[in-house]
């Protein structure tokens, strides 16, 4: 199993095409966008969205219907992982940037739609916002494409 699972994560490292793009804005400049109740007295938001890219998803879709169950099931969560280490390492420099700047200034935990009152589609918004061109939402239903991607949101007190 362990040869196995070797396999996959030398070759997710040969698919993953990570981005990351991220700005942050005044409160004043969130328009529409539905923010989650503990950004409430924020003054600024920095949104981000990160991607391993298309590749990844191909090779999990081909995997599954070629019925290699468990090939595509080890890639789906390598995949799911390292997007997650991106977002955490973003975070963790965004932060430190913040800190440097202004060392008064405290942040909230980091935030994605599809958590409590804020809705999956408003990863459209942010999309939108960020005016990203390497990640895309459904618009009926705000899931991201390429699917190992992730919106997030942090606010700034």
């Amino acid at each position: 199993m362990m040869d196995l699972a070797n396999r996959i994560y030398l070759e997710a490292i040969e698919l993953a095409d990570p981005k990351v793009l991220l700005r942050t804005y005044g409160m004043d400049d969130m328009g529409t966008l539905n923010l989650p109740k503990s950004f409430s007295g924020c003054r600024e938001i920095t949104l981000f969205v990160s991607t391993l890219g298309k590749r990844i998803d191909d090779k999990i879709t081909e995997y599954s219907n070629y019925g290699k169950t468990l090939l595509a099931t080890l890639l789906d969560a390598w995949g799911s992982e390292s997007v997650e280490a991106i977002n955490e390492s973003v975070d963790d420099r965004i932060r430190k940037k913040m800190k440097r700047e202004s060392p008064s200034k405290n942040g909230t935990r980091r935030f994605s739609p599809g958590y409590g009152s804020v809705s999956v589609l408003e990863n459209i918004k942010i999309l939108n916002k960020l005016d990203c061109d390497f990640v895309d939402a459904k618009e009926n239903s705000g899931v991201l494409i390429p699917v190992k991607s992730t919106t997030c949101m942090i606010g700034w007190y």
